[in-house]
């Protein structure tokens, strides 16, 4: 099937989308989304989530939002598509960090308006300065157990968010 796992348009105020676990297992597409159709002036906030599956074709997507806030999310797909999709932004970009990204079939994870990039030139363009792209290391995801194994680079890898929502 095409579906969306959390999707928010057009929405009036800040958003916070946060600690919510996204399996993608049965579906090709968006598993967290938020586009801005007004006036671009809301905060988004993606924090705290969790997000895999074998079909998963775009982790996070943003459009039209100016200065997402992304962090603390993990992010595992394996269909070749995109981790972060991102499109009109024009942030700081201290703003997505602290993120774990894995796809075993592509190492071009992100797409910045229409254009493809690996993590290292990601990185190299001071995003996601303290993030990975590396296996999470879930202890079994077939069956639905995503605690992170001992080794896992996930496990202490985020930052303390407590001052960005209650």
């Amino acid at each position: 099937s095409n579906s969306r796992g959390i999707y928010g348009s057009s929405c009036s105020g800040d958003v916070y989308i946060y600690n919510n676990v996204v399996n993608m297992n049965d579906t090709v597409s968006i598993a967290i989304g938020y586009q801005n159709l007004t006036d671009g002036s809301a905060d988004v906030y993606i924090l705290n989530n969790t997000i895999f599956g074998t079909k998963v074709y775009n982790g996070i997507l943003t459009s039209e939002t100016l200065d997402p806030k992304i962090k603390n999310n993990i992010i595992q797909n394996n269909v070749g598509g995109y981790v972060l999709n991102i499109s009109n932004w024009n942030g700081d970009t201290s703003n997505i960090d602290y993120n774990i990204y894995y796809n075993s079939l592509n190492s071009n994870l992100i797409n910045v308006d229409g254009i493809t990039v690996d993590f290292g030139f990601w990185q190299g363009y001071m995003f996601d300065e303290h993030s990975y792209n590396l296996d999470p290391q879930f202890v079994n995801e077939e069956n639905g157990n995503l605690q992170l194994q001992d080794t896992s680079p996930a496990k202490d890898a985020g930052i303390n968010l407590s001052g960005l929502y209650t």
